[in-house]
């Protein structure tokens, strides 16, 4: 297969769409539960994990939500972070 590269204009307008697309999907960030989790018990997050657009329909986001807890083993000693999704679908965003 042939691959054409993008002249100078080209790829800025590329590069462009993907920065504004990586910055809203937070690429560069890792998922690390313990990592949202910070000092809290208990928190809620929101993630997307891909995005569609088009001229005719718009951007759609297919979201996950969820719950990242603490629990304490029964030891008290070892602390397990537990993530629970509660919502998977695509959303008109």
């Amino acid at each position: 297969m042939k691959i054409d590269k993008p002249d100078d204009e080209l790829y800025a307008i590329i590069k462009s769409i993907y920065d504004d697309l990586s910055d809203e999907m937070e690429l560069r960030k890792h998922f690390n539960p313990a990592e949202i989790l910070g000092t809290k018990e208990e928190t809620f997050y929101e993630a997307k994990r891909a995005i569609l657009e088009s001229l005719s329909f718009g951007q759609y986001a297919f979201v996950t939500k969820g719950r990242i807890k603490k629990v304490v083993m029964d030891d008290g000693k070892m602390v397990q972070i537990q993530e629970n999704r509660f919502f998977e679908n695509w959303v008109r965003s």
